[in-house]
């Protein structure tokens, strides 16, 4: 984990549903974006923007409103111990190594 990133500031709402249509959706990869220093944060060379990871809709929203591009998680079951575990310090930050939906919000 990256050493400004807080799980404190970062709840993770394992029962979320997150939705999100975009105007634009992303191929690439969030493990292939260059990173920032912030586990929440990386950025695409390709469109030369910055990708926000959102764990939460409220984040979505929030981006959708700042035109920013994002990436969010499925949460599956598998996914769910892997949070369970980190927020617990016995195991990695839980969103690496996975395929996330990831692009532009469509604005409502």
């Amino acid at each position: 984990m990256a050493d400004n990133a807080d799980k404190s500031d970062h709840p993770i709402m394992i029962n979320s549903i997150l939705n999100c249509d975009f105007e634009y959706q992303c191929n690439l990869d969030w493990d292939r974006l260059e990173e920032t220093g912030n586990d929440f944060l990386r950025h695409c060379n390709t469109c030369n923007r910055d990708v926000e990871l959102c764990i939460d809709q409220q984040a979505i929203d929030a981006a959708l409103d700042e035109g920013r591009c994002i990436a969010y998680p499925i949460y599956t079951p598998e996914m769910v111990e892997k949070i369970k575990a980190y927020e617990l310090g016995s195991g990695d930050f839980p969103f690496q190594d996975i395929r996330m939906p990831m692009g532009l919000p469509k604005r409502k």
